[in-house]
């Protein structure tokens, strides 16, 4: 095998590494943007109930 093919090879599996990374944080964050607002609501039952009822709770904003 000739070193412009290994070379070669080697880019290639770079890549198909690279396109199964960004597939897998594609389907990591689809899965938080579901799992968020649970979440929120979850943390948001453990204030106490007077914080509850004053309207406060947690939420999730966007990383800037």
């Amino acid at each position: 095998m000739s070193a412009q093919t290994e070379l070669a090879d080697f880019f290639a599996l770079l890549d198909g590494e690279h396109r199964d990374r960004v597939a897998r944080e594609a389907a990591y964050r689809a899965w938080l943007d579901e799992a968020l607002p649970a979440m929120a609501e979850q943390l948001t039952e453990t204030l106490p109930p007077e914080m509850r009822a004053a309207g406060i709770r947690f939420e999730w904003a966007e990383q800037r």
